[in-house]
This record gives C-alpha cells, structure tokens and sequence, in this order.
C-alpha cells in the first residue's frame, strides 16, 4: 500500500525489533570491578597554554603522587607564537594551591605562583626557531625537586 499524504501507515505494534540478549546479573560484579580498578588510575592536573587563537593542553610527563613520581609518556603539544607574544598559561586549581612556575629552555622566568593564569613574554627562540616551555610545580620538600612537569614547545612563526 503506498504512502497516504499525511505519512506512512502507522507501524503494528507487535512487530517490533527483536530483544537484545541482557547481560546476565551474575556477570555484572567483575565488569563493576574492571572499572572500579581502572579509575584508580588518576590524571595529572592538565594546564592550558594560549597565543594568538590557538589553545593546547598538556597532562604532566612527570607527576608526584603519594610521594611517588611517576611519568609519563605523550607528545609535546606545538603552540604557534610570534617573537614577542603573550603566552597566556591555565593551571588547575589544585596545582596553583601548591604553587607553580614557568621556565624557557631551562631558564625560570616566573616566580612561584599560586594563581591559575598568568601570563608570561616570549623573548627569544632557539637557532631552530622553537622554544621549549616547562611548567614545573613547586617543590614542597627539602631537596626542591619540582613535583611535576609539563612540556610545550613552542614553534616561532614570521
């Protein structure tokens, strides 16, 4: 029977879709479990870097947790800037309580800070016309070993 002006005929209830088979309630602890153990696994704090238009984001390569350091493994995140831009940087609120600060290419240009933006001027490139940028939070034992790090590099555009 073709299709009425108004729309097709309504369907019949009765046929409807085939039921999926349900997941049986005794399997439903382990898989509980499965994720259960998987959150225990926590991020690191991401910080958010800004110039121009573009924005990236970074998890820490290097993350003290319960006294223990652990690292981790990911790309650096590129961020476009010119010679002379503001780089506008985002922490989370957790590790701007601790305190952090900014270091090009080795070299602190920033206080500890315990705000979760600042913002801080590119001054100079590297002969490859990049700039490695590290985020460290701020020590809280004796030795001053940073309790994270986090790695951007930024790439100078003419």
């Amino acid at each position: 029977m073709p299709d009425s002006p108004s729309g097709p005929p309504p369907r019949d209830p009765v046929a409807r879709r085939p039921r999926r088979p349900r997941l049986p309630l005794l399997l439903l602890p382990p898989v509980v479990a499965v994720g259960v153990v998987t959150a225990c696994d926590e991020p690191t704090p991401l910080v958010t870097v800004q110039a121009g238009s573009t924005v990236v984001t970074a998890n820490a390569t290097t993350y003290v947790r319960n006294g223990q350091e652990q690292r981790y493994v990911q790309s650096v995140p590129v961020l476009p800037v010119h010679l002379g831009d503001h780089v506008n940087i985002d922490v989370e609120r957790n590790l701007a309580a601790q305190g952090w600060f900014v270091a090009f290419e080795g070299q602190r240009v920033t206080p500890v800070l315990k705000d979760h933006a600042a913002t801080v001027l590119v001054t100079g490139f590297t002969q490859n016309n990049d700039l490695t940028m590290r985020i460290f939070a701020a020590p809280t034992t004796a030795d001053g070993a940073a309790n994270g790090a986090w790695i951007f590099r930024l790439t100078q555009e003419f």
